[in-house]
């Protein structure tokens, strides 16, 4: 938090990467509030215990639309759609819900 940092995107793909304490005027602190401190523009980071087979398939995706062009909510978006459109348990809000986009204003 304290290292200056000027990165448009910080991906903490990572159990419980929000932070687990909640304080007055903060929020959740964690690796999140550290990295948006710290000067990063936008951090994808999850809220809940994360599944490996989820993450990786969220994160393929979600790489794939960052290297086209997209921007992080776009990406983000795809991502978990193509999740929820997957066959099998990974569609269920469990595995592609706990990733948010944390982004602070210009």
């Amino acid at each position: 938090m304290d290292v200056p940092l000027t990165a448009d995107l910080v991906t903490v793909s990572a159990c419980r990467g929000v932070g687990l304490r909640t304080y007055s005027g903060e929020g959740l602190v964690g690796f999140a509030w550290a990295f948006l401190h710290a000067g990063a523009r936008h951090v994808i980071a999850g809220l809940w215990d994360v599944n490996d087979q989820s993450t990786v398939a969220l994160m393929d995706v979600l790489y794939r639309e960052l290297a086209a062009g997209k921007p992080p909510a776009a990406a983000l978006r795809t991502a978990r759609l193509s999740l929820i459109e997957s066959p099998g348990n990974l569609r269920k809000p469990f595995y592609w819900a706990p990733f948010q986009l944390y982004t602070v204003t210009p």
